[in-house]
């Protein structure tokens, strides 16, 4: 049985907030299987997930993907992809004090945050992209921060930056790293724009292995 239409949740209450947080609008089309359409509306998520999903392989078809980038992780061979998943998603989040109390966040975000990326199982390829425009850990200042992990090409890779403080105390914070063939190259940079400048860099190398008893052997350098 397949069911479209609107579901509408005139609040959504937690324990922690008298008020709850507000009007949560659901939007599903799952008639077409290859098409199906998810969208949260409400005063601080915004979100929608399109395409052929299934939830409920999703990790194994992720798990399929890590093996082709490190498969000494893995004590069995990789296998053919063939899970059922290829969707894209977006998400947006508002900021808001009640959130923050709902999950009980350490941090607060003064801008929108979004969150979009795909997941495709029959080509094999991910991606996840995180923009946080500014937030605040105690009192530090992050006046931007993003996140991007995909596998375009032939490798995998984590890219994550930051901007802290401002003027003389503004320091950036840039991380990379990229795996392919049991092997992670890492990069971390840090650097500053004040009168007084200085930039660091440190690289590191990650080798992944398995021994005559299939034990997993790890060498960092």
């Amino acid at each position: 049985m397949n069911y479209r239409g609107n579901c509408q949740l005139i609040a959504l209450p937690f324990s922690t907030i008298k008020n709850g947080l507000g009007q949560v609008t659901f939007y599903w089309n799952p008639k077409d299987p290859l098409n199906k359409h998810l969208r949260i509306s409400s005063s601080i998520l915004n979100g929608e997930l399109w395409g052929k999903y299934d939830f409920s392989n999703l990790a194994t078809g992720f798990k399929q993907i890590v093996k082709s980038y490190c498969p000494s992780l893995f004590k069995t061979r990789n296998a053919a992809i063939t899970g059922s998943n290829d969707f894209n998603f977006t998400c947006a989040i508002v900021p808001s004090p009640q959130l923050e109390k709902v999950f009980g966040l350490p941090f607060t975000f003064e801008k929108e945050l979004t969150i979009n990326g795909f997941f495709r199982d029959p080509t094999g390829r991910f991606r996840l992209k995180a923009d946080i425009p500014k937030i605040t850990y105690g009192k530090t200042t992050l006046q931007s921060v993003g996140l991007l992990f995909e596998n375009p090409q032939k490798e995998a890779k984590i890219i994550a930056y930051a901007q802290l403080g401002t003027g003389e105390k503004q320091v950036e914070l840039n991380f990379d790293a990229r795996t392919v063939n049991d092997n992670t190259n890492l990069n971390f940079q840090i650097s500053n724009s004040a009168v007084k400048t200085y930039s660091g860099t440190i690289l590191g190398n990650i080798r992944y292995s398995r021994d005559e008893y299939k034990k997993l052997k790890i060498d960092a350098r």
